[in-house]
């Protein structure tokens, strides 16, 4: 080849350029071309434009799904198309059999552009405004013993319009002899689905945190809700990778049961969103070719709802006045408070978290954190900081879990001290000053499950509580037996005992029986036995209020009866 030096002019540059590509478009040769075996082109004009050097045009890279070479491309007039040669691919091996006219092009998988594959194949939805509507939802119980009648209830009405979800809650607890039904909540709300958030005007429920109180209360909050986006999945789920030559099929194992099947076309792969249940365990993902020929791929997941995906922000902001009484009156509010909650995904397994409450004259800040350690479990700790009056408090907390398929074990420690103040003490209550709690679970399959738990509880104006709990649960073919117990190891070291069977009767219906025992070391306290039925049944939808119906039977003892039934209606206006 000869070389051209910087000095000579452009114009016979590009000159002698031009006539030597022109000379090399004639000599062009319409081949079949094939990528692995897999004809990608039944007639392409293929190009030598340097000697031993072939060149195919860009249309074979798109049809192929190669990735295109980071230098640029050779445009030739003669044909109006840009080329690319074949050497430009790293590792690429090809040949033309003269016989049959094809080019033979041999690439490994890296050559190849990647496939990303979603394991829920979640798409994203767009929510419309329904129109003006109402719906009313009720559960009623009568229960007759001898003489005596008592009907409770729980009513719920509601009004939804484009602006948004306006509803009233109301029960009684005996409504034949004290007719004086309690407000629960009176709340108007607004979903924001394309920003997944959530606007509350009326009664709520403060925001879940490792060391807050949840408290009932009345005013504002503007939160989080991903509900709103089916779609979108905040916690972070498995994803698997890997490489195939060859279009293959790539089946997913969660501990060795199978759960995803999905074809992929040669190149990499991504397989994101596994759809795995909390806890930790082994993912074992094969990839079968058209030949036959398989790759496996093991490794562990560990997944727990603690966690945030990275970059993904989850808050809530609320501000109003404490309920006090709630479920006992309608109308008991006191002073004001306000809190702000916010977790925030740093990668997919360390989350970060902090909350700040004030109330008059107090003000409580907190820090935590959630950190997942592949194959050993999730820990989590963070402590908390109070100021009430020129009195400063503390709080630390402390937990681990472990949950596999066959085996689960959680411990969680919380210690605060004397003059540590949160929201949701009331005037005189202090902070508990320590409460451990510890689980573990063993499951065997398709027999049942066994578990057992200790919970301890020092309190400064709380009573003082040290049990252990133990709980079995076993399948026998249509019915389910359920065996609790609780032993307290203070004095008068009281125990229960809890009995259940239920038995599946159609895909509607179950009959049960049900018996409970306490004792103390005194003797026995109470002891209570229940059967009951039920059966389960929807109105069609040709019903155009849309009713559903829920009944239920069951007694204590022949003296005693109780009935009970619950409905809803929806109906648009």
């Amino acid at each position: 080849m000869r070389i051209w030096s910087q000095d000579v002019p452009k114009t016979v540059l590009c000159l002698c350029l031009s006539i030597s590509l022109a000379a090399a478009a004639q000599k062009e040769n319409l081949l079949m071309v094939r990528v692995n075996g897999i004809a990608v082109s039944e007639s392409e004009p293929v190009l030598e434009l340097e000697p031993g050097r072939l060149f195919v045009s860009t249309g074979i890279f798109r049809a192929g799904r190669l990735r295109f070479p980071a230098q640029p491309a050779t445009h030739v007039s003669a044909v109006g198309l840009d080329y690319y040669p074949l050497d430009s691919i790293a590792g690429a091996h090809y040949a033309i059999d003269p016989g049959t006219q094809t080019l033979d092009i041999t690439v490994p998988a890296s050559a190849f552009t990647g496939t990303l594959v979603d394991g829920l194949d979640n798409v994203r939805t767009v929510a419309t405004r329904p129109d003006p509507g109402l719906f009313l939802n009720h559960d009623f119980q009568i229960l007759h013993s001898g003489a005596q009648e008592t009907l409770s209830g729980l009513l719920e009405a509601g009004f939804f319009s484009r602006l948004g979800v306006l509803t009233a809650q109301y029960a009684g607890a005996d409504l034949l002899h004290n007719f004086r039904p309690v407000r629960l909540t009176t709340q108007f709300f607004r979903d924001y689905a394309a920003s997944m958030t959530t606007l509350t005007i009326g009664d709520s429920f403060s925001a879940v945190s490792p060391w807050a109180r949840t408290v009932a209360y009345a005013g504002v909050r503007f939160a989080s809700k991903f509900a709103t986006q089916p779609s979108f999945i905040p916690t972070p789920l498995p994803a698997l990778a890997g490489q195939a030559s060859q279009p293959s099929t790539v089946d997913v194992y969660l501990d060795n049961v199978k759960r995803l099947s999905q074809p992929v076309a040669a190149g990499p792969f991504a397989i994101q969103n596994v759809p795995v249940i909390s806890g930790q365990g082994e993912i074992r993902m094969v990839v079968t070719d058209v030949l036959g020929c398989q790759q496996v791929i093991s490794e562990s997941y560990i997944r727990s709802s603690n966690l945030l995906r990275a970059g993904v922000s989850d808050f809530t902001y609320e501000a109003g006045t404490l309920r006090l009484s709630y479920g006992i009156k309608s109308n008991a509010y006191r002073s004001f408070f306000a809190d702000a909650t916010y977790r925030h995904g740093i990668t997919n397994t360390f989350t970060v978290e902090s909350r700040a409450e004030t109330q008059i004259g107090t003000e409580t800040l907190g820090l935590g954190a959630v950190y997942a350690l592949q194959n050993v479990g999730v820990f989590t700790g963070g402590l908390a900081a109070s100021m009430d009056g020129g009195r400063g408090g503390q709080l630390l907390y402390a937990g681990y879990s472990r949950a596999q398929r066959t085996f689960g074990f959680a411990t969680q420690m919380q210690m605060a001290s004397e003059d540590f103040r949160q929201v949701g003490l009331a005037d005189g209550q202090k902070a508990t000053k320590l409460l451990f709690q510890a689980q573990i679970s063993k499951s065997a399959g398709r027999l049942g499950t066994v578990a057992a738990g200790y919970l301890r509880r020092d309190g400064r104006t709380e009573s003082n509580v040290q049990a252990l709990t133990a709980s079995l649960n076993v399948r026998l073919r249509r019915a389910f037996l359920n065996i609790g117990g609780t032993y307290s190891l203070l004095s008068p070291r009281p125990y229960g005992l809890t009995v259940a069977l239920v038995l599946r009767c159609g895909p509607r219906a179950a009959a049960g029986r049900a018996g409970d025992r306490e004792c103390e070391s005194g003797g026995l306290r109470s002891a209570t036995a229940r059967r009951s039925l039920r059966d389960r049944h929807r109105v069609s939808g040709t019903n155009p209020c849309g009713v559903g119906r829920r009944k239920v039977r069951s007694s204590d003892r022949p003296s005693s009866r109780q009935y009970s039934g619950a409905e809803n209606r929806t109906a648009d206006l």
